[in-house]
């Protein structure tokens, strides 16, 4: 009677590992996403792309894949796949004969927001974030202090870094005030500006800055909890910005940065003129403790080690580590979600390199550091942020 007792005992244990775990499935993928890009092509340079997608089925996927210039590509056919831990891999191509491979991809917890790197057959690279179109909006939905991170795509320096920054919205989407800073620490301010939001969550919106120039927003799209912003914009000295934002407000405490992470980089190697993406996997224990591994477009691996992150009651997320025991990388700015499964930061390292990632919460399903693989980039993977 012990015997069965314990055993019994045991299969409960099992059973609840298994119920707590987040299972994904092809239906979480189905349906209209709308997504931001940045490539990097070894012949055209650094820009934005946005997608609106139709995912009918996992072997159906339509859709059109526009530029900064206001020229469109039509995404003639695709498919994708999840795994049951939500990574995901696909391909597509459109109009011009291009395809488009993504090599890694993981959805959120919510099942609303994926992130993913790939690569093209004309060796461009892809950094990459969606939001699923579901839900009703209206413009008093972007009210309250939001943090923006944006890489932003500058052709009179020429060059890319990052900026972040906060903003308050009023009910009427009015920009009352912000800051932005950038990786040598220069600030610029945000004096005005006015956010819209369709019935679909599309985003418009205009912004002000105290140096008189302005940017306009050329699409972008609030996810289903109204919490985070996507948005790609071009101002009026023709620079281009990738934006991610997040509603601030959460409460947060130290232990909700505990467990298992994957993370999505976008890098920028400032001595050498290039910039490329990586990818990896990083574990954050209860005293704070960081490793993980950094997965670059030819498959190398770099190990993350004498890492420590940290998070404060407001959301705000701090940290350093090494990468390969010779790059030590620190986070200038980061911040996580109200949902606690998104965190989204800047960084820099002596090395003289910037970074903007997205890290998504993984599901008690082990992600392992090769999810997904590696290759792609034809072996040409730091493309030139010059050309």
């Amino acid at each position: 009677m012990v015997k069965k007792t314990y055993l019994f005992f045991i299969f409960l244990l099992v059973m609840a590992a298994f119920s707590s775990a987040e299972v994904f499935e092809e239906s979480d993928i189905l349906g209209q996403w709308y997504v931001y890009e940045i490539d990097v092509s070894p012949t055209m340079g650094a820009y934005w792309l946005y997608a609106d997608l139709n995912v009918v089925s996992t072997t159906d996927i339509t859709g059109t894949l526009n530029a900064p210039d206001g020229s469109s590509m039509v995404i003639e056919s695709g498919e994708a796949s999840i795994a049951a831990d939500g990574s995901l891999t696909g391909s597509f191509t459109v109009d011009t004969g291009v395809t488009g491979t993504v090599i890694n991809g993981l959805q959120d917890q919510n099942h609303s927001i994926f992130g993913f790197v790939g690569t093209d057959s004309e060796e461009a690279l892809s950094f990459a974030v969606g939001v699923k179109g579901e839900g009703q909006y209206q413009t008093a939905d972007m009210a309250g202090d939001w943090r923006f991170y944006a890489i932003q795509i500058d052709p009179n320096l020429p060059g890319l870094y990052w900026v972040y920054g906060d903003g308050a919205v009023g009910a009427d989407g009015s920009i009352s005030s912000g800051t932005y800073k950038g990786p040598d620490g220069t600030e610029i301010s945000v004096t005005g500006g006015q956010f819209a939001l369709t019935a679909e969550g599309k985003v418009s919106a205009t912004f002000e800055f105290g140096d008189g120039s302005s940017s306009q927003v050329a699409d972008g799209m609030v996810d289903s909890l109204k919490t985070l912003a996507l948005f790609v914009d071009m101002d009026s000295t023709g620079r281009l910005g990738y934006d991610i934002a997040l509603k601030k407000g959460g409460s947060y405490q130290p232990s909700d940065l505990a467990g298992d992470w994957k993370i999505y980089n976008f890098t920028i190697d400032v001595s050498n003129e290039l910039a490329y993406w990586v990818h990896g996997t990083g574990s954050i224990g209860s005293d704070g403790n960081l490793t993980g591994i950094y997965i670059a477009p030819d498959g190398s691996q770099f190990t993350i080690s004498n890492g420590q992150a940290s998070l404060s009651t407001s959301g705000e997320l701090s940290g350093s580590f090494t990468v390969d025991g010779v790059a030590n990388e620190t986070i200038q700015s980061g911040f996580m979600d109200q949902n606690k499964s998104i965190i989204v930061f800047v960084g820099t390292s002596d090395n003289d390199q910037m970074d903007l990632g997205i890290g998504f919460r993984t599901s008690e399903i082990l992600i392992t550091p090769s999810s997904g693989g590696g290759g792609g980039g034809g072996g040409c993977f730091l493309n030139s942020i010059w050309n």
